[in-house]
C-alpha cells in the first residue's frame, strides 16, 4: 500500500482529467435542474429569441411538458454517467494497483460494456454483427497482448502496429475497406426528387446526385438526414415518414439544403478530419506511455501493469472524449453547412424545422460544454442564434 502512494503521486494528469469531467457534468446538472425549474414555473426560457417565443405559443402546452420530461431524463443521465465511469469502471484509480484486482476489474468493465451492446443493440442474429461486438469488446485486451509480444523488440514496432490499427478504425479508411453500399441501402428506397423544389433540383444537378437520395423503408424513425461518402458516390439518406415530408415540403426543402451544405465540401474535411483524429490518437498513446514508463522501471510486472493502466485510461475514459479536439473541424463543417442553406434562402425554415423537431427527443437546457463534448452538431438554440443573425 506504501508501494501505491509513493508511486500514484506521479499520476496527477490522471487525477486532473477525471476532475475536469466531473466539473462538466456537476456544471451541466445545475444548468439543467435550473432550466427544469423555468420549464415548471412556465417562465419562456427563450424569451430573448421573438421567433422562438412565437413557436413555443403555438404548442405551449405540449412544449413545456416535454421539455420538463426531458430535463429529468438528462439529470437521471447525467447522475448514472458519473456512477458507472467513476465508481464502477475505474476502480482502479482508487484501490491498490494489484494485477489480480486489475484483471477483475477490466473483466467487469467487459461485462459491462457487453451489456450496453446487448440492451442497445440486442441480441447478435448474425455472424458479422458477433464480429462486430467482439471487435468492440476485445480491442483494449489486444492491445495488452501486443504489448506482451513486443515487449523484448523494443516499443517502436509496438507504436507502429498501433498506429496502423488506430488508422484502420478511422471511419473514412472503414468506409473505404469495408462499409458495402448495397447492404446500407437495403433498409433504404430510391426518394422522388421531384417533391423538391427547382432550386434543390438544380443543387442536386450541379452535384450530380439525382439518383443518389434515398428515404428509409422504416416510416417510424425520427426524422433526420444525413450525408455517407464513398469515394466512388455521395449519398444523402433520409428518415422518417415520406408523406410527412410530401405534406411539409417547407421542412423537406430546409433540411435538405442543410445536407447540400455537406455535399458541396467534398472530401476535404472527411479526410482532414480522419487524420487529425489519427493524429491525435497517436500522441495521446505516446504521452501517456512516455510518462506511465518513466514513472515505474523497478521491474517487468510494474511496467505491464502500469501499461494495462494506460489501456484501461484510454479505452475505457479517453477513448469517449478524445474526439472533443476532432469536434473543432467537424463543428466547422456543420457551421458551413448550415450557411450554405441560408445562402440557398431557406434559413428561416430550417431554424423552425430545427426547434419543432428537436425540442419533442430532447432538453433543449443549453450548455456550450457539454454539447461540444457529447454532440458533433451544435446545440439546437446555438444554430439557431446563429442562424438568425
Amino acid at each position: 500500500m506504501m508501494y501505491f502512494q509513493k508511486e500514484f503521486k506521479k499520476e496527477y494528469l490522471l487525477y486532473s482529467i477525471f476532475l475536469v469531467w466531473i466539473l462538466i457534468h456537476i456544471y451541466e446538472m445545475i444548468g439543467t435542474v435550473m432550466y427544469k425549474q423555468k420549464i415548471q414555473s412556465g417562465i419562456n426560457p427563450f424569451s430573448e429569441l421573438k421567433m422562438v417565443t412565437n413557436w413555443i405559443e403555438n404548442d405551449r402546452d405540449v412544449f413545456y411538458k416535454i421539455q420538463s420530461e426531458h430535463s429529468n431524463k438528462k439529470i437521471l443521465y447525467l447522475n448514472s454517467h458519473i456512477l458507472i465511469r467513476i465508481f464502477e469502471k475505474n476502480m482502479f484509480f482508487i484501490r491498490s494497483l494489484d494485477l489480480c484486482c486489475i484483471v477483475m476489474i477490466s473483466f467487469c468493465a467487459f461485462i459491462v460494456d457487453l451489456i450496453y451492446l446487448t440492451r442497445i443493440y440486442g441480441i447478435p442474429n448474425d455472424i458479422s454483427q458477433a464480429a462486430s461486438y467482439a471487435r468492440y469488446l476485445i480491442i483494449p485486451f489486444f492491445y495488452i497482448i501486443l504489448y506482451f509480444f513486443f515487449y523484448k523488440y523494443g516499443r517502436l514496432p509496438m507504436y507502429l502496429i498501433i498506429g496502423v490499427l488506430l488508422l484502420i478504425q478511422q471511419s473514412f479508411i472503414k468506409s473505404l475497406l469495408f462499409r458495402n453500399i448495397d447492404k446500407l441501402l437495403q433498409n433504404y428506397e430510391n426518394f422522388d426528387i421531384n417533391l423538391f423544389d427547382d432550386k434543390i433540383k438544380r443543387k442536386l444537378n450541379e452535384f450530380n446526385i439525382e439518383d443518389n437520395v434515398y428515404i428509409s423503408k422504416n416510416p417510424n424513425v425520427i426524422k433526420n438526414m444525413g450525408v455517407v461518402k464513398y469515394f466512388t458516390r455521395i449519398l444523402v439518406l433520409i428518415q422518417g415518414n415520406k408523406i410527412e415530408y410530401e405534406n411539409n415540403p417547407k421542412m423537406l426543402n430546409s433540411m435538405f439544403s442543410h445536407e447540400l451544405g455537406h455535399v458541396s465540401r467534398g472530401y476535404k474535411d472527411m479526410i482532414l478530419i480522419s487524420f487529425c483524429e489519427w493524429l491525435l490518437d497517436i500522441l495521446i498513446i505516446f504521452l501517456i506511455d512516455f510518462f506511465s514508463f518513466r514513472s515505474r522501471k523497478s521491474s517487468k510486472l510494474s511496467r505491464f501493469t502500469n501499461f494495462f493502466i494506460f489501456c484501461l485510461v484510454y479505452f475505457l475514459i479517453l477513448r469517449d472524449y478524445i474526439f472533443v479536439f476532432s469536434l473543432i473541424l467537424k463543428r466547422n463543417e456543420e457551421v458551413y453547412a448550415d450557411k450554405y442553406a441560408v445562402s440557398l434562402g431557406y434559413g428561416e425554415e430550417l431554424a423552425y424545422s430545427l426547434f419543432k423537431i428537436t425540442y419533442k427527443f430532447s432538453c433543449l437546457q443549453e450548455s456550450s460544454i457539454y454539447n461540444f463534448i457529447k454532440f458533433v452538431h451544435p446545440s439546437t438554440i446555438t444554430r439557431i442564434k446563429r442562424i438568425c443573425r
